[in-house]
């Protein structure tokens, strides 16, 4: 997993240069895959990623967010000054309070998987479906069946002020 300092360290120095006592950067991106099945044939095999950056933070005691789709420095900067704005605009006479946590430094953790279920071809797929459409449906009570599998990889980046640079990579499998 690379790190992605590059968005992340601007636009937490943006942040705490416009004020920001707290700056958090996430980046995060998630892989996912879909197969369906009715009634032993194919409906549906589909995949689609979607990558994201968000900016949180507190500003003079009140949190603001921001979110975007542009992973450019200059999309980093313009949630981190979002973020900001947010944070201003929703000030309040009860400021946050954040219980003092330890950094951690820089760490990242991969989930320990013997197979990374993205990876698995759609053939393979299909055909663990279709035998458990065809065993299910050979009971005398079983009129239809349907049969989905989801597949996920979710890999999150994590930076904040206190210098901690933390990733993960975490995968997730359903089937029904």
């Amino acid at each position: 997993m690379s790190l992605p300092n590059h968005l992340a360290d601007p636009a937490l120095e943006c942040a705490a240069s416009l004020g920001a006592d707290v700056a958090h950067v996430r980046i995060a991106r998630h892989d996912n895959r879909g197969v369906s099945m009715r009634d032993g044939d194919v409906e549906n095999v589909a995949s689609d990623q979607t990558t994201g950056l968000s900016v949180r933070v507190v500003v003079d005691g009140s949190w603001g967010f921001a979110a975007t789709h542009d992973l450019s420095q200059a999309g980093a900067l313009d949630a981190a000054k979002r973020a900001v704005a947010m944070a201003r605009l929703t000030s309040s006479e009860d400021p946050v309070r954040l219980a003092d946590e330890p950094a951690h430094g820089t760490s990242e953790w991969d989930m320990p998987v013997g197979r990374d279920p993205i990876e698995v071809p759609d053939s393979e797929a299909i055909a663990l479906l279709a035998d458990w459409s065809a065993r299910v449906s050979s009971a005398s009570i079983v009129n239809h069946v349907d049969a989905h599998a989801a597949m996920g990889r979710d890999t999150t980046f994590f930076a904040d002020l206190a210098g901690n640079r933390l990733s993960q990579r975490r995968y997730r499998t359903s089937a029904q």
